[in-house]
């Protein structure tokens, strides 16, 4: 079975991880992430979701998080303490992004090689019972085949006792018309 081409996974960007994580807007606010998280969640913060590396996490934009802090909890977040965070982020290099693309083209070769053996073995089972259904029916026809055999066995000695009873009685008749034999066992 030829294997097919499956399309390529994005690898996160700068684009895609825009804005803050939780856990940096709540150091820069001064309160706990799950905090944070309670007001995305309630809609009272607006953020975004996107795959992180540990799974989906929200992303705040820096001017949200600034009217939202001074809003929310009267406290104002300096435009240096952002640049200071959004600085200190740093995406994977381009050897590491390599590195999982060549390791995803792995797991994908390992996929398509596994799907493949589980296809020839579903085939191998398939002729397996076609092979022992085969092999019902041969055994059935067989079993026909010997009944009939011992059913022509039995009418032919039936027959041949039919013929040899016959024989019998005519030399007995033939025997009683002898005279001797025919005063002795007069019934």
């Amino acid at each position: 079975m030829p294997r097919q081409a499956l399309p390529s996974i994005p690898l996160p960007t700068r684009a895609t991880r825009e804005g803050l994580r939780l856990s940096e807007a709540a150091a820069l606010v001064g309160v706990s992430a799950s905090t944070l998280r309670r007001h995305v969640k309630a809609g009272r913060l607006k953020a975004s979701q996107t795959m992180g590396t540990y799974g989906l996490e929200y992303r705040v934009l820096p001017a949200v998080l600034r009217a939202f802090a001074l809003e929310a909890f009267g406290v104002e977040v300096s435009e240096e303490a952002l640049k200071e965070v959004q600085a200190s982020k740093t995406l994977p290099n381009a050897s590491a992004l390599d590195t999982l693309d060549a390791d995803r083209m792995k797991l994908i070769d390992l996929l398509l090689a596994a799907k493949d053996e589980a296809s020839e073995y579903r085939a191998q089972a398939e002729r397996y019972k076609v092979i022992c259904e085969q092999s019902e029916d041969t055994k059935r026809s067989i079993q026909e085949e010997a009944a009939r055999e011992a059913e022509k066995r039995y009418q032919a000695q039936v027959a041949e006792l039919l013929q040899e009873k016959t024989a019998l009685q005519e030399r007995l008749e033939a025997l009683e018309a002898r005279g001797l034999w025919g005063r002795l066992f007069r019934r």
